[in-house]
């Protein structure tokens, strides 16, 4: 129990300090995210399950392997060796997931950025059938006295499940969402960073303004109030504009004589046809 103590005050000590940058982090990532000028919401939401579904793979590739690696050396380096039954069975489990992890992670990436159906399909079926090879291990006793006697190794697989499972729901999820705009837009994004392309960024801090609401509003009437004042004055130009137009066309009728009528006509519409650009602007 003296032993315990330190380690219990140190992993307590550690998960707080943890806990603090993430939430640090967090709130960063939160104010950046409001400030620049980036995808529309309904693209920003969609790009969350892919950030999400990526790091929830980049966990499960060490909780994966630490939990496949901790009960292979209990198989091989302990008594349970001598009492196991299916022990080739284990081995060529541990081998599967060792030679499978990081192809399966690299469908993953690439199925989802660039939106192909049939690879994230593949990727998810892997991901049940690792979900279901992990379950079936409890069916053996060695197993199970193994998950309950030794607490490290029942954590370790605990959370190598949980993760399975939500890689399963978070890419279900991912492609449910295919076609509404997120390869294009990371894409788009890829390009315009290979390219130097600096995103823009509002001048106002929106987390130290954010009750500014009387000045956004004062800012949004004078708004409507330039944007009234300048319709108002192009429709004043217009209107001179067509006036001036039928003063030089009751001078050039009244110039004219009648004989003149056909070629004055000809040439009225010429005019006429040449004014019209000017009286659309």
């Amino acid at each position: 129990v003296s032993y315990e103590v330190p380690d219990i005050i140190l992993n307590c000590t550690a998960l707080g300090v943890a806990g603090y940058l993430s939430w640090s982090l967090y709130r960063t990532y939160n104010a950046q995210v409001f400030t620049y000028v980036g995808a529309p919401k309904a693209i920003t939401d969609l790009y969350k399950y892919f950030l999400a579904l990526q790091v929830t793979l980049q966990l499960e590739l060490f909780v994966l392997l630490t939990a496949a690696g901790l009960w292979t050396s209990q198989l091989f380096n302990s008594y349970i060796t001598n009492i196991s039954k299916h022990t080739p069975i284990y081995e060529a489990l541990v081998i599967v997931y060792g030679v499978l992890i990081v192809p399966w992670l690299l469908t993953a990436w690439y199925g989802i950025r660039y939106e192909n159906r049939t690879i994230t399909i593949s990727f998810i079926s892997v991901a049940s059938l690792f979900i279901l090879a992990s379950s079936f291990m409890f069916i053996s006793p060695t197993y199970r006295w193994t998950f309950y006697a030794w607490p490290c190794l029942g954590c370790f697989i605990t959370a190598s499940l949980i993760l399975l499972i939500a890689t399963v729901v978070l890419g279900s999820l991912c492609l449910r969402n295919f076609g509404k705009g997120l390869a294009q837009y990371l894409y788009a994004s890829s390009n315009l960073s290979s390219s130097n392309f600096t995103r823009g960024v509002f001048e106002r801090d929106v987390e130290k303004d954010g009750g500014d609401g009387d000045e956004d509003k004062d800012e949004d009437e004078e708004g409507k109030k330039q944007r009234k004042e300048r319709k108002e004055k192009e429709r004043k130009e217009r209107k001179e504009k067509e006036e001036e137009f039928e003063s030089r066309l009751g001078q050039q009728r009244r110039g004219e004589g009648e004989g003149e009528q056909g070629e004055g006509g000809e040439d009225f519409t010429t005019r006429y046809l040449h004014y019209l650009p000017t009286l659309a602007k």
